[in-house]
């Protein structure tokens, strides 16, 4: 029973650790943000997974009343030069960041650098 209590601390202190990282927005996430608020999209930045704790480089939610509007919300994901192989594919990191975020039910949508 004390190794359940001790597994079950060890997890509460990762995740607390995990969530506890500081993220920033490189200049050009802020002008992706930025040209997506100009086309008149509501944006949140650096938004935190309540289900996994990632941080979500921008949430999108279309605004009620909206013409076609549904309320629907998209995970945008920025990705620069480190999310990417000298190849030009995708990183390990990155393809388990947007399956895992698909997982949790994020419609996720990657703008490339």
């Amino acid at each position: 029973m004390e190794a359940i209590k001790d597994m079950q601390s060890l997890k509460e202190t990762c995740l607390a650790a995990f969530e506890g990282t500081q993220t920033t927005s490189s200049a050009t996430q802020q002008q992706v943000s930025e040209t997506l608020r100009h086309m008149g999209l509501s944006v949140e930045d650096e938004v935190r997974c309540p289900k996994s704790g990632h941080s979500i480089d921008m949430i999108i939610k279309e605004k009620p009343g909206e013409r076609n509007s549904r309320g629907k919300v998209w995970a945008v994901e920025f990705d620069g030069p480190s999310h990417f192989l000298a190849s030009r594919a995708p990183t390990g990191a990155t393809l388990l960041k947007r399956r895992y975020m698909h997982v949790l039910g994020h419609a996720v949508i990657s703008v490339p650098y």
